[in-house]
């Protein structure tokens, strides 16, 4: 995978997986963060950034979710100010749910177009394999 887009295409189909281990079931997610050049594609600054955009846009203060999540009143703030520590995928999850937002979504690499692209995909999924290729074509 050479390119931020494919790479970000991973994430979007393969976030969620469930692991079973000695009878309990782990959620976890698999996400590429380095591309095969070293590069890094969403660094701990941005993964707390965009946790504070999705805590904003669902109308949620920084106590309000620490406590929806049912973590101490300070944990959102500590996350979003100090920067010092991620999540664990627990947590994570936990707010991704509290702010109805999907991990596909999260990692998406135009998470403000996401909904409008998953339309054009699942359009281009169910056309007929000549109508792809015309489009295809059409596209090139």
């Amino acid at each position: 995978m050479k390119n931020n887009v494919k790479i970000t295409n991973i994430a979007i189909f393969y976030s969620k997986r469930l692991f079973v281990a000695n009878n309990i079931v782990i959620r976890a997610i698999v996400v590429p963060i380095y591309n095969n050049g070293g590069g890094t594609i969403m660094d701990r600054n941005e993964i707390i950034f965009k946790i504070g955009t999705i805590r904003r846009d669902a109308n949620l203060s920084a106590r309000a979710l620490s406590q929806k999540i049912e973590l101490n009143d300070g944990y959102i703030n500590r996350l979003e100010t100090k920067k010092d520590f991620l999540p664990s995928m627990e947590v994570f999850f936990s707010i991704l749910e509290a702010c109805n937002y999907s991990a596909e979504k999260f990692f998406y690499h135009d998470s403000n177009n996401f909904e409008t692209d998953m339309e054009i995909l699942e359009r281009i999924k169910a056309l007929p394999k000549e109508k792809k290729e015309a489009l295809l074509t059409f596209l090139k």
